[in-house]
């Protein structure tokens, strides 16, 4: 009896590690970028510490059928970004940019992984 109370203790314990998330990670520094506004001015802006791993998408160049693309990225972080042409970090397409390095106006996106 005492077996089997121990066993399924431990399968217990094992099935709460796996079901518990672990913390998304930030990358340090800043990505800046530029986009295009409702008024047809372009905006420089920057996300502050964004998460690793986890795609984010530029909302303000999310809906490509009434946006233009993000572009001019600037990467001061820490980390590798990987730059996509489509939301969701999707496609075959994408662009490598290491810590301090930029892209010029030509290069659009609008999503974003780092790594």
């Amino acid at each position: 009896m005492r077996l089997r109370t121990a066993t399924a203790a431990a399968f217990s314990a094992l099935a709460l590690l796996i079901a518990v998330p672990t913390p998304a990670t930030a990358t340090i520094g800043e990505f800046g970028y530029t986009y295009t506004g409702p008024d047809g001015l372009e905006v420089a802006t920057k996300l502050l510490d964004p998460e690793s791993g986890m795609c984010l998408n530029i909302s303000e160049a999310a809906d490509m059928e009434s946006t233009r693309p993000a572009h001019s990225p600037v990467n001061h972080t820490t980390s590798t970004a990987t730059v996509f042409p489509t939301t969701d970090c999707e496609g075959d397409t994408y662009t490598v940019l290491d810590p301090s390095k930029e892209g010029d106006s030509t290069l659009t996106f609008r999503s974003v992984i780092f790594s």
